[in-house]
């Protein structure tokens, strides 16, 4: 191997994973879950339906309808049942992580590395619902794929960004359908030219 390849090897790695450290600090600083208990009355009531919902394996559409799709407990780790809380505590954990990775790549690109990081921290820090950083992965996800639109980030945005999209879908009805849209539009900017309608 060539020393200049390995030096664009490293510098490659050292991109990668900066951020991804910054991401998982901030993660661990404005980490918003306080409780995992699940408790009773009006209010709290529908969340542990979700899950429940889930674990009976009740049919959503004919049998249950709400806001939240069939993967809606996901959005809050709560002890309903062992299994759905450990696929909402690995959800959160994967999806706050990615939106925190996504920031700080994105400040990054526009600040220099500190002050990025500070931004991020900020954004995350502000009160966002579980269920929303789907739609939020995938506008940060168009926004750098539209930046650097012949990189393998973009080439990859269509697929990953609808699998996202769908699983948005099954999450809450009204922010996947803005992350559907959001992809769709995202994927229509980055077709090319010549291969457009």
């Amino acid at each position: 191997m060539v020393p200049g390849d390995l030096l664009t090897r490293r510098g490659a790695l050292v991109d990668v994973a900066w951020p991804a450290v910054a991401a998982l600090v901030i993660l661990v600083l404005t980490w918003q879950t306080t409780s995992l208990t699940a408790t009773a009355g009006l209010d709290p009531s529908w969340i542990a339906g979700l899950h429940l919902a889930h674990r009976n394996g009740v049919e959503f559409g004919p049998h249950f309808v709400w806001t939240y799709g069939p993967l809606g407990f996901l959005a809050f780790p709560l002890a309903v049942t062992s299994a759905t809380l450990a696929a909402a505590l690995a959800f959160v954990l994967v999806a706050q992580f990615a939106f925190c990775y996504l920031l700080v790549r994105r400040a990054a690109s526009a600040f220099a590395a500190p002050l990025a990081v500070v931004l991020a921290y900020i954004v995350v820090a502000l009160p966002v619902a579980h269920a929303d950083l789907l739609l939020l992965i995938v506008f940060l996800y168009a926004l750098w794929a539209l930046d650097e639109p012949a990189t393998a980030v973009a080439r990859a945005f269509p697929a990953v960004a609808g699998v996202l999209a769908g699983i948005a879908m099954l999450l809450k009805t009204n922010t996947g359908a803005a992350a559907v849209g959001i992809a769709i539009v995202a994927a229509w900017g980055l077709w090319p030219q010549g291969r457009r309608w």
